[in-house]
């Protein structure tokens, strides 16, 4: 955002301030352009504002009681000695503390603002401040300004001297002694002033603060308040108005505005960091937290729940569906539930950088509403009530960032300022997920571009595997991957536009299913290369359990999202799909190809082994398994590979500029450097092959009715989600074995199966590797190092099968659990 610190007011705004400027007490009580709130909104100013949040007598009682102490009154010891500028040139000295429990009060009232610095503006009748903007104090944090004392008029406008009159917008409220306005978004820049402060409006019991007559206390605290004798009655002929905010830029510590004046793409990107990480509540901060090397597995291992309540650990352990029949039927509060998964997801974090934003504190005061709800209607608001959800930092959240892992990102809307969308934007999904109840309290970590399978950026760093440390948590959703893993969350969102959503769900442990593009409603989300339609991303969830898939998917098409996403195909829930797959399953009248190797890259043992699992376990029940003989791979992967760079690296190059950091080694070798773009032609073209290879697989699925013994094609495909149980960093050699899914637009489900055992997964003895990405795959292998990681399998249905998808995955998981035991 640029603005011009010499620029004048428009003259439409001037107008209406000279106005007010001349404007008497009595009159105004009868004027109805003003804004009074507590003589309450006209019926025409009920249209003109949007109620966005209510603060109830009881909460606001709360608060200001813990202020005011068990007097109830402000006397000697609200009132301290305060070091004060008199100018905006600080000093390099340290700031001075601000006063503890007036910070309280404000971050209590506006927790998405940080109190650290504060500008006392004193007014009598008479003066007035004139129109203007803060041009020089960049933040995306809000500034709270508070009036005590006269009641006085404030005029905000939004709009400048180059709006046509329909773009300029202007308000004015009367403000009284306790009133507080709230700028940000968009008005934290608006023109505003105080055209008038009104004589004789100053509240009786506050006209002779701090010389209260009957102040109570000890004998010192009257001594204390001789002091002020000579201000007796001072605040009766007075209007105090205090600015808090974030300390000034020249104070780099704490405060978006203030990542924002980084020298540096470092600086910046560790200014963000540390934000982040100061959220985390220091008695949940780990000490002397162990090196990968001495705990690979935080997720199987006891030590986060050693620092956990026996509650939290209870609570933690469930899986998304049974949290939701406690908390919609009222045996577990929301807010419980919520405050065991914030804990563990802080702790999570700190030891597999799994989070990029992180806002418990708005997540515990959304459970507190549900619960109150549910206290009040005995029903919950909808089928995800109190359950917990993380969301890939794709997703935008009121209130919250989107980096999207580009430091260029931080403090903008997708590298971009002066939307009015910063903090001020909700993707759909994010709105519908709210609306059945759902609670959000962080949104995990991704790799800048989104465009690679192992989660990096230059924010947060590496993320890696909670099963094993040693690995990959996957990509591009593999904060969630890790975050899920590690029981910090019960649920959460990824995208997938190779295999985002399957990767880091296999290598963690996870169920996670990739639905056709249509299905999940993806608008309002940021992304790269948007505009890209070719080969879409889609958006699904990961979970600890199938029926956990299952209640979340339910949940979003309740929500009728194709009344909200132009994408969205109009396909309610359909539990007659699942039943009939049950039926036939339980039948044993269910058939499955199984493909092994993709002709690309060969998997590692531990793979084959929970291949070879899972067609037992079906053969078992007498279900029909064959040879997958379908059309080359490989012609997969040279349209995907054409797709992503339609646009010769533009998108990505742009957003890399933004800060000047560098690509991570994951992201360099494809967007280094701009390419030529496609042209509309090339891409026609690419689209006609795309489209070929759809019709040649989708016939050969047609053909294997003659492979099924059942009268139909096959049901599903078993198959590798990956060539290993996790990537090595800097290993992830081939994303063949989910990419080929994206290209048809296939439904698929990852379930996990076994977990590596280096007594028995032995390296190939007899391995001839089709080229040197096979052979380098092969030989990152090692048995000690995957020791005990968790191996998935891929099961692909045809397009829109996602209630069958999710029920096969439920059938086979169990059967196999059945074979274990």
């Amino acid at each position: 955002m640029h603005m011009d610190p010499h620029e004048k007011p428009p003259e439409a705004f001037k107008n209406v301030y000279k106005i007010y400027q001349k404007a008497r007490g009595v009159a105004l009580d009868d004027d109805g352009d003003v804004v009074d709130f507590r003589r309450g909104l006209l019926d025409h100013q009920q249209r003109a504002f949007v109620e966005r949040q209510w603060l109830g007598q009881v909460d606001l009682e709360e608060v200001c009681n813990e202020f005011l102490g068990v007097s109830g009154r402000l006397g000697v010891a609200g009132v301290q000695d305060v070091k004060c500028y008199e100018s905006r040139d600080l000093p390099d000295e340290a700031p001075p503390a601000f006063p503890a429990d007036l910070q309280n009060l404000l971050c209590r009232l506006f927790p998405q603002t940080i109190a650290e610095a504060a500008i006392l503006n004193v007014y009598s009748p008479g003066d007035v401040l004139s129109l203007h903007r803060d041009v020089s104090e960049f933040c995306d944090r809000g500034l709270i300004s508070w009036s005590i004392g006269c009641d006085g008029l404030f005029m905000v406008a939004l709009g400048d001297s180059e709006s046509s009159p329909q773009g300029l917008r202007q308000a004015v409220l009367r403000l009284r002694s306790g009133d507080a306005v709230y700028m940000t978004g968009a008005s934290r820049f608006a023109w505003h002033g105080v055209p008038l402060v009104i004589p004789d409006t100053c509240p009786a019991e506050l006209s002779s603060w701090p010389c209260h007559s009957t102040a109570t206390g000890s004998a010192d605290n009257h001594k204390g308040l001789q002091r002020y004798h000579p201000w007796h009655g001072w605040l009766a002929k007075k209007r105090i108005n205090l600015n808090s905010s974030p300390h000034q830029p020249s104070f780099f510590s704490v405060g978006a505005h203030l990542i924002a004046m980084a020298s540096n793409w470092e600086e910046k990107a560790k200014a963000k960091r540390d934000l982040v990480n100061a959220l985390i509540p220091d008695a949940w901060r780990l000490q002397d937290p162990p090196s990968r090397e001495t705990l690979r597995d935080i997720a199987g291992t006891a030590y986060i729940e050693k620092h956990l309540s026996q509650q939290e650990i209870h609570i933690t352990r469930q899986d998304a569906a049974s949290i939701a029949q406690k908390t919609t039927s009222g045996a577990w509060k929301a807010v419980d539930v919520i405050k065991a998964f914030c804990h563990r997801a802080a702790l999570s974090h700190q030891l597999t950088n799994c989070l990029l934003e992180i806002f418990f504190d708005e997540g515990i005061k959304q459970a507190e509403e549900l619960d109150a709800y549910f206290a009040k209607y005995r029903k919950p608001v909808g089928p995800l009530h109190g359950v917990p959800v993380s969301l890939k930092d794709q997703f935008h959240v009121k209130g919250q960032e989107t980096t999207m892992g580009y430091v260029g990102w931080i403090g903008t809307f997708e590298g971009k300022t002066g939307t009015g969308k910063e903090r001020n934007h909700e993707s759909e999904l994010a709105i519908e997920l709210r609306s059945a109840g759902a609670v959000f309290y962080c949104k995990t970590s991704v790799p800048h571009t989104l465009m690679t399978p192992e989660t990096i950026n230059n924010i947060m760093g590496y993320c890696w595997n909670s099963r094993n440390r040693q690995l990959s948590a996957g990509g591009s959703s593999g904060g969630e991957g890790a975050l899920i893993s590690a029981g910090g969350s019960p649920l959460g969102f990824g995208t997938d536009i190779g295999g985002s959503i399957r990767i880091p769900a296999s290598v963690n442990g996870l169920y996670g299913i990739r639905p056709s593009s249509g299905r999940v409603p993806y608008e309002g989300m940021s992304n790269s290369m948007d505009g890209q339609n070719t080969i879409l991303s889609v958006v699904g969830p990961l979970a600890t359990s199938a029926a956990s898939l299952k209640l979340v998917m339910q949940a979003i098409m309740s929500q009728q999202p194709w009344l909200h996403d132009p994408l969205v195909v109009e396909l309610p829930w359909r539990e007659e799909q699942a039943s009939l797959t049950m039926e036939r399953a339980n039948a044993g009248q269910l058939s499955f190809g199984v493909f092994r190797h993709d002709g690309i890259v060969a998997t590692h043992p531990p793979v084959q082994r929970a291949i070879d699992i899972t067609v037992k376990a079906m053969e078992r029940l007498g279900h029909t398994t064959f040879e997958w003989k379908a059309p080359s791979h490989s012609k997969f992967r040279d349209v995907a590979l054409k797709t992503w760079i339609f646009d010769g690296a533009n998108d990505v190059q742009d957003q890399f500029g933004l800060s000047g950091e560098p690509l991570s080694p994951q992201v360099k070798p494809f967007y280094h450097e701009r390419v030529p773009q496609y042209n509309a032609s090339q891409i026609a073209a690419t689209n006609v092959a795309k489209r070929a290879l759809q019709k040649d697989y989708m016939e050969y699925w047609n053909s294997t009715v003659a492979d099924s013994n059942t009268g139909r094609p096959a049901d599903a495909i078993i198959c590798p989600a990956n060539p290993f149980a996790a990537a090595r960093p800097e290993g992830h050699l081939s994303v063949m074995y989910t990419m080929w899914v994206n290209v048809t637009d296939y439904s698929a489900v990852v379930l996990p199966v076994t977990t590596c055992d280096k007594s028995v997964d032995k390296p190939y003895t007899d391995f001839k590797p089709l080229d040197k990405t096979d052979e380098a795959n092969q030989a990152n292998y090692d048995p000690e190092l995957y020791h005990g990681s968790p191996v998935a399998i891929q099961l692909v249905g045809r397009r829109f099968e996602e209630e069958k998808m999710i029920a096969l995955a439920d059938y086979v998981s169990k059967a196999i659990k059945d074979v274990a035991t």
